[in-house]
């Protein structure tokens, strides 16, 4: 055997090959089930590829079927060449650019897929094969011996048909996120999500391996043979780094493509949950439309930096209190009131658990630079302890007639003087002072006025 360096890589990369073929086994089998064997081919081959959504989950389970056997293949050639005198290096480096290509031609359909609505044949998937026909072509073409001016300008191929493959990549992604952008995120919830995910782990993925050969290939173009790119001499670590990526992150989404059998033994054991929690939709609906109408601003007042302009309109479910804002962290929060229509309307629907006088508090995500840098900023400053000290005691009164929560209402002014305190509360702790209020979780928070918040709390200092 050679160095004992060389020997962990490549028993690492026969660990990892394993389980790349384990999974991509288990996502076959749930991909396949119900499917006649004999239909398999059918199955995998002759599908709607106009479709992204079809021909996204075809592609990556094509790419599964080449990448496994190519992976394994390497390590095979490298074991062989510690354990004997053979040196398959030169031949190994072969599936090494099978599975580099199959990964740009995943990163092809991935960022340029969502751009239309169906995939053209003339359009779209000839012209990128016709690049990553030459790609693969001058990559391999350098590993073998010839001129000194051939290999140079097979060189100079390679480079420019790689850089091209990345300048197209970078053009469908600016296509297809500016076509997602002008549609409605609820109604391509799917589309949204596959684009953004696939694209950022076949794009970090294939510019990581990228990156480590680029910097390798600058440091050895110059050597005093005046060999370019000799890859017979690179150590077997770096050989098995870009199909491990580039391998892994296909497996994954291939993994992530499932379909939803939820009849499947494995997908109800691990994946479905089998006991459905009630999810309480009216909560639901107050907290999404809560979210919503933080990112607006009142009106009247200056436009915020991630505001989406003003708020010019109202919602019977909920009256508004107050609002907080920090224009130096651009960070906001909404509060709100539950009216008494929208309890006598809901307060038989099972799905409400709100009561007359509930308060929500919704606070905007981050939506800009300045509140992104205000999210990272690790040294904050701690707030006195007399301001988290708990000014209600939150606990569940007898349920009254009409509540399935049994929410106790305030009255008058001492409900009023709560909800005024969790108002002064908040902006005591965010807004005021020069205080950081962060808006780094999109999220809506409910709090109910209970029993407890009819009685007076002494006045707590402002920072």
């Amino acid at each position: 055997l050679t160095t004992g360096g060389d020997f962990a890589s490549v028993l690492i990369a026969l660990v990892i090959g394993i389980l790349m073929m384990f999974m991509a086994s288990l996502a076959f089998h749930i991909h396949t089930e119900g499917v006649p064997w004999r239909a398999v081919g059918r199955y995998i081959f002759c599908r709607n590829w106009r479709r992204i959504e079809i021909a996204g989950a075809s592609w990556l389970f094509i790419a599964s079927i080449v990448i496994i056997p190519c992976y394994l293949a390497i390590c095979i050639m490298l074991v062989m060449k510690m354990a004997s005198s053979y040196q398959p290096q030169r031949d190994a480096y072969i599936p090494v650019e099978i599975i580099t290509t199959m990964g740009y031609s995943a990163l092809f359909l991935f960022t340029g897929g969502f751009a239309t609505e169906t995939l053209s044949v003339l359009w779209f998937y000839l012209p990128r094969l016709v690049v990553l026909l030459l790609e693969f072509s001058f990559s391999v073409a350098l590993l073998y011996q010839m001129s000194h001016p051939a290999q140079q300008s097979c060189m100079y191929g390679a480079s420019a048909a790689t850089f091209l493959i990345f300048i197209l990549a970078l053009v469908d992604f600016c296509r297809s996120k500016r076509e997602l952008a002008q549609k409605d995120y609820n109604e391509t919830h799917f589309r949204q999500i596959a684009f953004r995910f696939t694209t950022f782990i076949l794009g970090l993925s294939i510019l990581t391996g990228f990156a480590v050969e680029g910097i390798v290939f600058l440091s050895t173009m110059n050597n005093e043979d005046e060999t370019y790119w000799d890859q017979t001499s690179w150590p077997i670590g770096l050989l098995l780094l870009s199909p491990m990526i580039i391998g892994n992150s296909l497996i994954v989404l291939f993994v992530a493509f499932l379909p939803p059998h939820k009849s499947n033994a494995i997908l109800s054991r691990i994946l479905i949950e089998k006991e459905g929690f009630p999810v309480p939709w009216g909560d639901v609906a107050v907290a999404t439309s809560s979210s919503f109408d933080v990112y607006y601003d009142p009106k009247g007042a200056p436009p915020s930096k991630s505001g989406f302009g003003e708020l010019v309109w109202t919602r019977p479910g909920y009256r508004y209190l107050g609002r907080i804002r920090n224009d130096d962290t651009d960070a906001h929060c909404l509060i709100a009131e539950i009216t008494p229509k929208a309890d006598e309307t809901m307060k038989d629907d099972p799905r409400w658990t709100l009561s007359e006088g509930d308060l929500v508090v919704a606070f905007r995500g981050t939506g800009s630079l300045d509140n992104l840098l205000t999210d990272l900023n690790i040294c904050r400053e701690p707030i006195p302890t007399d301001l988290i000290t708990p000014l209600y005691h939150l606990k569940l009164p007898e349920a009254d007639h009409h509540s399935p929560r049994g929410h106790a209402h305030g009255e008058g002014g001492d409900h009023d003087g709560a909800a005024a305190a969790v108002v002064d509360a908040a902006a005591a702790a965010g807004g005021g002072g020069g205080e950081d209020l962060h808006g780094s979780k999109d999220d809506t928070h409910t709090i109910t006025a209970m029993e407890e918040g009819k009685r007076r709390h002494p006045p707590h200092p402002r920072p």
